[in-house]
C-alpha cells in the first residue's frame, strides 16, 4: 500500500474505525472525489460552439414534422 501512503508515517490510526476510515478515504478520494471535481470544472471551462439553443432544437423539430408531413410517413407511437 505504499502508492497510498502520506507522510512520513509519524501519525496514522491506530483504532480498528480509524484505520477502515483512512482505506476508505485513501481509496475513494482519489478514484471517485477527485476525478469528479475535475470532471466539473473541466465542464464549467469548455464550451461547445456546435451546442443547438433550445430554439434552434425547437425549429429543427417542426422542420422535421413538416418533412414527414410531405412525405407522409408514418411514425409508430413512443
Amino acid at each position: 500500500m505504499t502508492a497510498l501512503t502520506v507522510g512520513y508515517g509519524d501519525m496514522y490510526p491506530v483504532t480498528l474505525i480509524g484505520r477502515i476510515d483512512a482505506v476508505l478515504l485513501m481509496h475513494v478520494v482519489p478514484l471517485f472525489i477527485l476525478p469528479m471535481v475535475i470532471a466539473r470544472l473541466l465542464d464549467q471551462m469548455i464550451v461547445d460552439h456546435d451546442k443547438f439553443s433550445h430554439d434552434e432544437q425547437e425549429r429543427i423539430k417542426a422542420d422535421l414534422e413538416l418533412i414527414k408531413k410531405a412525405l407522409n410517413v408514418q411514425m409508430p407511437p413512443r
